[in-house]
């Protein structure tokens, strides 16, 4: 997959997640910084309810985008505090409030260029 295809699918989830109520998305633009991946989305959600609710739609939505991958969550995570959904070139950060703030993904990766999805 090429670089530019990624970074349109990043954006492109990024909206997603935000249609779907989530809270201070960030994109962050890794490839510089990470040999493993290209870009991370970090998302909060409100409950464990809305978590499922997400992620339910979104396996449909990643579906439309890579119908030749599969992408694998289990449904147990919505009853955790972080849920990561890895991605062709994409790591996925679901995150209730109080993990956002312990973990601080976008302090940890501040040296990442933090992308505009909603142009």
């Amino acid at each position: 997959m090429n670089r530019d295809t990624v970074r349109e699918d990043a954006l492109k989830i990024s909206r997603f997640l935000e249609d779907q109520k989530c809270q201070d998305v960030v994109v962050l633009d890794l490839l510089e910084h990470s040999s493993w991946t290209d870009f991370f989305i970090i998302c909060t959600v409100g409950s464990k309810a809305h978590a499922s609710g997400v992620l339910k739609y979104l396996n449909d939505f990643l579906y439309d985008i890579y119908n030749d991958v599969n992408i694998v969550v289990n449904k147990k995570s919505c009853e955790k505090s972080w849920i990561f959904i890895d991605c062709p070139g994409i790591g996925i950060h679901i995150m209730n409030n109080e993990s956002r703030d312990f973990y601080n993904l976008e302090n940890l990766w501040y040296m990442a260029e933090k992308l505009n999805y909603q142009s």
